[in-house]
Parts: C-alpha cells; structure tokens; sequence
C-alpha cells in the first residue's frame, strides 16, 4: 500500500497498551472513510480479538 500525506491528517507515538488501545477503538469509531493501522504485535486475546472485530 502506498500512501501520501494528505492535508489534515496526523499522526501520534502511542507508547503503550493504556494509550494505543483506547485510541485505536476511537479512531475507527470516528473513522469517516478509513483508518490505516500499523502494529508490530497483535495477541489472540481478548482486546486483539476485539480489535480484530472493530
């Protein structure tokens, strides 16, 4: 996938579970057309299942 940078977008260093996954949840619901989500690991847990979901 290629992507440019586009007016009015951003981006932001979520550290942790306690930061990256509340933001994720809320970005996707906020989402208007799309999001693009870059993860290094992604558990079969319970948030991983419910990210998987979203």
């Amino acid at each position: 996938m290629k992507c440019s940078w586009r007016e009015g977008n951003k981006i932001q260093l979520l550290e942790n579970g306690e930061q990256y996954y509340p933001a994720v949840f809320k970005a996707i619901g906020e989402a208007q057309e799309r999001i693009i989500l870059e993860t290094f690991i992604w558990f079969e847990d319970d948030v991983g299942k419910q990210l998987h979901a979203a």
